[in-house]
């Protein structure tokens, strides 16, 4: 996920063009990307295409060890974790690389069972999950939230304002359940799947302050 931060240092025309003039072109091409959306060419799908790739993710994720949540979810949610609209936002998240959409199907039911528990993981999340005492207080701080709508690149777009952010002990991990459930919903648009997610940062505090705040949620949601 392409992430900007409103108080990011700002530079003059003259700094921003000495530091364009220090940048390699593939570095001036990444940030083209980064800030336009213009991404690698996407994979062309098409409906032979896509169920050829979708039997190949079903052999490859047969092979993948350590699945327990996975083989769980097999058992609760068969409609879901077998649906064609949740196997291809992973296949789409990885330009159609089947080993590695593969491990990213195994990672994500793990990763759920921690975040969500058992009585909530083997199914959507919905807004109505987030019951507990430190949740709800993250979720009423609207410190993040999913945008309505694409950017000019086709991207979801994910605000968080910092200032929203609750400093109660042990809120990192309301924060981390609420972030993913808003990336759920962005990635609910088939473009933003193929075309990525981008995270506008809205920082009242310190730079450093928000930027490790953020990377350690960051880090979580990607283990």
């Amino acid at each position: 996920m392409t992430f900007f931060c409103n108080s990011a240092p700002r530079f003059d025309s003259k700094q921003l063009q000495v530091e364009l003039d220090s940048m390699t072109e593939e570095e001036k091409q990444q940030c083209a990307r980064d800030i336009y959306g213009k991404e690698k060419t996407h994979v062309k799908e098409s409906p032979a295409f896509n169920r050829d790739a979708l039997h190949q993710l079903e052999e490859k994720i047969n092979h993948v060890e350590e699945k327990e949540a996975f083989e769980m979810a097999q058992l609760i949610c068969p409609e879901y974790v077998n649906s064609v609209e949740f196997r291809l936002m992973f296949l789409r998240s990885e330009q159609f690389d089947i080993p590695k959409a593969a491990n990213k199907i195994v990672k994500y039911w793990n990763r759920k069972v921690v975040l969500f528990g058992p009585d909530r993981a083997f199914r959507k999340i919905r807004i109505e999950d987030f019951e507990n005492e430190q949740d709800q207080e993250v979720l009423n701080q609207v410190g993040i939230r999913a945008l309505p709508g694409l950017d000019e690149g086709g991207r979801g777009m994910v605000m968080t304002i910092r200032a929203y952010w609750p400093r109660t002990p042990g809120s990192g991990n309301s924060m981390v359940r609420l972030l993913w459930y808003m990336l759920h919903a962005a990635l609910e648009n088939e473009e933003a799947q193929k075309n990525g997610i981008v995270g506008l940062g809205v920082n009242t505090l310190s730079v450093n302050a928000y930027s490790s705040y953020t990377g350690k949620i960051s880090r979580w949601i990607r283990r």
